[in-house]
């Protein structure tokens, strides 16, 4: 049987939980939806486990951060100011990836081709946000697709937010499926994000500031 993690999202003044699924074989991850396709999203950690007991879906409970989209969004305002980490910026990529793969929802994001490549694999290399790091720091295009891609992907969150019934919160803190590992030599990735990837445990320091 297929685990399932409990992924809590913070945005602005609300934590929401979703449910999240590896993908098995060359299947690719993906988050739980309902029976009308809609992203299966709850404000209660107890809403989201008897969901999974009622589907008999084995849940597997990991304390630890939660992806934080504020600085995320500030980021993609602001890229000149330090607001996100590259990590953070990588796991809501990764995120948004299986987001639009789980809402069948491919053509709200950008297709993704070589600059995308590069993008993901620098993060690997150094900090590509930083101007210190010189031919594994981003360019203008590889930073302009990036912000792109995150602009399309917190546009198909809200939607998919907007779309979803979210029960009363208990709270919780659970590992984030998406995070980057940098310490770690990136994994092959296809021009397409449905190439079958494992989540990443992040190592970076994560966000530093934003403003509200």
């Amino acid at each position: 049987m297929t685990d399932h993690y409990p992924y809590r999202i913070s945005v602005e003044r609300r934590d929401l939980f979703l449910i999240w699924r590896p993908g098995e074989g060359d299947e690719p991850a993906e988050l739980i939806v309902d029976a009308h396709g809609r992203l299966a999203a709850f404000d209660d950690l107890q809403a989201l486990e008897e969901h999974c007991a009622n589907n008999r879906w084995e849940l597997v409970p990991e304390v630890d951060d939660a992806l934080d989209l504020r600085p995320v969004r500030q980021w993609v305002k602001h890229p000149h100011l330090r607001l996100a980490s590259a990590g953070l910026l990588l796991e809501a990529w990764n995120f948004f990836d299986d987001l639009s793969h789980s809402l069948k929802a491919r053509s709200s994001m950008p297709s993704q081709g070589a600059i995308h490549n590069m993008a993901y694999e620098k993060i690997y290399s150094g900090d590509p946000l930083s101007r210190h790091s010189g031919e594994d720091a981003w360019t203008d295009e590889e930073t302009a697709a990036v912000r792109e891609l995150l602009r399309a992907g917190l546009k198909l969150w809200e939607r998919a937010v907007a779309a979803s019934d979210t029960p009363s919160r208990t709270g919780g803190r659970f590992r984030s499926r998406h995070a980057a590992r940098t310490d770690q030599a990136p994994p092959a990735r296809a021009l397409l994000p449905e190439s079958s990837r494992l989540p990443y445990e992040r190592s970076s320091e994560g966000s530093q500031a934003w403003n509200q």
